[in-house]
């Protein structure tokens, strides 16, 4: 073990992320996973991530625990707290930074005056972004397509997806999480929420919107599945988590190309939706 291991200091709170399955797992969160005091492992951002504790439990032994939002969040300064005097690990699947609240568990131990350590992991929302083989740096804003456990209308996702297709770029549509029971929304659920907003805004963008189900993306068993309309999408089988949403915005030839090698579609893309899209910003933004 190297000299400057964080495993030879007496303390610290490190946030790693896991990756998108246990062969992404980096060799420096196994180390860590050895040495901590307390392993804290949160599986309920990412639907089918019970792997992460499967995966580090023959590390860390009676160290390990399943967290809970109330752990994370709401008990983020008990945990920072316990971190003063012990090696404290908290994992998450994917990235911790990225799309989750992890980031204030830092926030707090900086402010405390605690030693911090983050170890990125593979994200699995950069995986899926990339993973039918559109170009990166083509997406416009990430949205995440709510639940109806969340009783909301999300005009705001509506109104982002209709700005990211008026400037051409593609959007990727994070599907909910039910806390209560882990379940991950099926696509055709949230595009039925956006589809009713649209009646009541009196807009029309879903009906001949042509969109891409990201299954497992980076994982066996991965699928990419075309989809040109509501009604397209809802006649797919139930998607296989975790899964996501994404949709182009103006394709380019040689992104075209590759979803056609990569992913076995022949997609178009919306690009002449665009109008369309700019005409529901200016109605939503009234």
């Amino acid at each position: 073990m190297a000299s400057d291991s964080p495993c030879t200091e007496k303390s610290w709170l490190a946030l790693a992320g896991a990756g998108i399955g246990p062969e992404s797992m980096t060799v420096g969160l196994i180390e860590l996973a050895r040495c901590a005091d307390r392993v804290v492992v949160e599986t309920y951002t990412l639907p089918g991530s019970d792997w992460v504790l499967e995966a580090l439990a023959p590390l860390a032994g009676n160290r390990i625990e399943r967290a809970d939002r109330s752990v994370l969040e709401e008990g983020a300064a008990r945990l920072v707290r316990d971190a003063m005097g012990r090696r404290v690990l908290v994992v998450a699947p994917g990235d911790p930074l990225i799309a989750t609240t992890h980031r204030s568990i830092l926030v707090t131990a900086s402010r405390l005056g605690v030693r911090t350590i983050v170890l990125p992991g593979v994200s699995g929302v950069c995986v899926a972004k990339a993973y039918a083989g559109l170009d990166y740096y083509k997406y416009g804003r990430t949205l995440t397509l709510p639940g109806p456990w969340r009783m909301v209308k999300p005009y705001s996702v509506l109104l982002g997806l209709a700005q990211n297709l008026c400037f051409g770029m593609h959007t990727l549509l994070l599907l909910d999480i039910d806390p209560a029971t882990g379940r991950q929304l099926e696509p055709c659920e949230g595009l039925r929420l956006l589809a009713g907003l649209e009646a009541e805004a009196g807009v029309s963008l879903l009906r001949d919107l042509e969109v891409l189900i990201v299954e497992r993306a980076g994982l066996p068993g991965s699928r990419v599945s075309l989809a040109r309309g509501l009604d397209g999408a809802c006649g797919l089988p139930p998607v296989r988590a975790p899964a996501s949403v994404v949709v182009p915005g103006r394709l380019a030839p040689y992104e075209a190309e590759a979803l056609e090698a990569l992913a076995g579609v022949s997609a178009r893309g919306n690009q002449g939706l665009s109008s369309v899209a700019c005409q529901i910003v200016e109605a939503l933004s009234e």
